[in-house]
């Protein structure tokens, strides 16, 4: 996202630079004089400025040349040095919203949400701006001035705007949740119909790196783009506020304006999410942790095991983990999977789901395949461990429930009226349909189940691994003990839980541990060069064998206690 550039946007951000030294914004809230809205195609601008004034200073030795070449040469082992004769406060930061799309945060009160952002856009880009100091001056520099002033453009937007930015100027063709651009990327082209001069020139004599104009008084750092409807999604996914969701790509955004990018490697990635962890703790942000956060985890580049292994495998639970709670997978998550499938390490599936559904639902997001994460020709761990394939499909493994288990168990849901599901491998089967078994089919992919009313015949049928009992949450509760304690007792057999309102009947010893050790075998591949990535109680025997465990956000206490790392949902 860094290093990018909108020729748009930097065209309408210099006219709004214009405006304000022609005195036609004012820097308070509510919408602009009709002058400034017809300059900027009557377009929705809000303008704060923090408390100190506006005027340039000279001689501070900051510029955006120094920013980005210094943001990008940080040392890893990121740590906030004492050195500096200025804090946040004494910064000044000038931030300029606009709002583009139709019917933007629809149902939403805007203005709230664009005040907040942007009083929290000044304080975030202060607290980086001296994180960046402070980081400068622990490499040995001399920084006496106070940085900037500084000025920042914040967009909202919906999804269709973001998208038609990320395919101009990524060439990736959907919608993002925050982009970032620096200003002067492409200096040279920063025409605008305005009198103002250009904010930035171009170093020659540094590789084309942007510089501040010193007849200007303002640094003016870039653009920060982000979709109000995606924030909206990821934010209830992620189980905090709207507003706290845009903090979060706030930061993420200045942090790249800055010159910070988690693509460039480890040390990178872990100075940028150590310095997104610092400002949202600094400023009293409510979150876990930055947008970093599931990609970090998905990318061997980022994190690396607990002997120092390199990761070869990277294996990955599904519902909680891969697929959210409407089991869709978020771009992110399909990117930084293609991002460690592009950089040579393979990626399997460690799921509760039978192959056909993990099939199904991977191939919507275009990772199905013999190349990618999962076909009938991968390796894979289906079932909940119970089912596992190697190289080209092979079966390396499988376990299945013994009739008497069937039996009794099908006939538990039969007399009280529980909805049932037998797992046959790439087929189901259960004794009456109901509304849980179509939306077992519908909602989580899972083969539709055919009804056979007779007990003893499905009991003889084709081997069954594993039963699914459905109900709502608090008869779930109910059951899981009645069935250890009563129903299953003196039975080979034993209850796992990944989803609150299901329950499991699978055969005792077994899980996805004991699965990804076959497969580990059968790829020979050390189980210290493996990534395992959960959020249920089922994940948490492979989290705590693998070489790096990595649980979710929304992680069981217990898998989280077992990972040796926690990252956003």
């Amino acid at each position: 996202m860094g290093a990018l550039y909108c020729r748009q946007l930097a065209r309408q951000m210099t006219k709004l630079y214009s405006m304000k030294h022609r005195g036609l914004v004012r820097h308070r809230w509510g919408y602009s004089n009709a002058s400034s809205r017809s300059a900027l195609n009557n377009r929705l601008i809000y303008s704060r400025l923090n408390d100190r004034n506006s005027c340039g200073r000279e001689g501070t030795g900051w510029n955006a040349g120094a920013i980005a070449a210094q943001g990008r040469s940080i040392h890893s082992g990121f740590v906030v040095a004492a050195g500096l004769s200025f804090g946040s406060d004494d910064i000044t930061v000038d931030v300029g919203l606009m709002v583009e799309g139709t019917d933007v945060g629809n149902g939403l009160d805007m203005d709230a949400l664009a005040e907040s952002l942007s009083a929290d856009a000044v304080r975030i880009t202060q607290q980086a701006a001296v994180v960046l100091s402070r980081a400068r001056v622990d490499d040995g520099e001399e920084i006496i001035d106070v940085p900037g002033p500084l000025e920042v453009s914040l967009v909202l937007c919906d999804d269709e705007y973001i998208r038609a930015l990320n395919r101009e100027w990524r060439n990736v063709d959907k919608a993002t949740d925050v982009l970032a651009f620096e200003m002067g990327d492409d200096g040279e082209d920063l025409s605008c119909e305005s009198e103002c001069p250009l904010p930035f020139i171009t170093d020659e004599e540094s590789n084309d790196v942007p510089v501040m104009n010193a007849s200007l008084p303002v640094v003016m750092l870039g653009d920060i783009v982000i979709s109000i409807d995606t924030a909206k999604r990821q934010a209830e996914e992620r189980g905090h506020s709207l507003l706290d969701e845009c903090r979060i790509l706030l930061v993420h955004g200045v942090l790249h304006l800055l010159g910070y990018d988690h693509e460039h490697g480890i040390e990178e990635a872990e100075e940028m999410h150590q310095a997104e962890t610092f400002i949202l703790k600094a400023l009293g942000f409510d979150v876990e942790s930055g947008l970093i956060g599931f990609g970090q985890a998905q990318d061997p580049i980022m994190r690396r095991n607990r002997s120092n292994t390199e990761i070869k495998l990277i294996t990955i639970d599904m519902d909680g983990t891969l697929l959210d709670s409407n089991s869709q997978c978020l771009s992110s998550s399909v990117e930084a999977i293609r991002l460690a499938l592009d950089r040579g390490v393979r990626v399997i599936l460690a799921t509760g789901k039978a192959r056909p559904a993990a099939v199904k639902a991977m191939d919507k997001v275009g990772l199905a395949g013999d190349d990618l994460v999962v076909s009938s020709q991968t390796a894979g761990i289906f079932l909940q461990g119970l089912q596992v394939f190697g190289n080209k499909g092979q079966v390396i493994g499988g376990f299945t429930l013994d009739q008497s288990v069937l039996q009794t168990v099908l006939q538990y849901s039969i007399d009280n009226n529980i909805s049932v599901c037998g797992f046959q491998g790439d087929a189901c089967v259960t004794p009456f349909m109901t509304s849980d078994i179509e939306l077992l089919h519908e909602r989580y992919y899972e083969p539709l189940a055919a009804v056979q009313p007779s007990v003893d015949l499905i009991a003889r049928g084709p081997p069954i691994y594993k039963l699914l009992l459905m109900s709502d949450k608090e008869t779930i509760d109910a059951i899981r003990p009645h069935m250890d304690e009563e129903i299953l007792r003196g039975h080979h057999a034993t209850t796992m839980q990944a989803v609150e309102t299901m329950l499991e009947i699978v055969p005792p010893g077994v899980n996805k541990w004991t699965a990804l050790k076959v497969v580990s075998s059968h790829l020979d591949t050390p189980v210290d060069s493996i990534m395992a990535i959960g959020d249920g109680e089922n994940d948490l025997e492979m989290i705590t064998g693998a070489g790096l465990g990595i649980a979710m956000g929304n992680a069981v206490d217990k898998v989280k206690i077992a990972a040796d790392h926690v990252v956003a949902s």
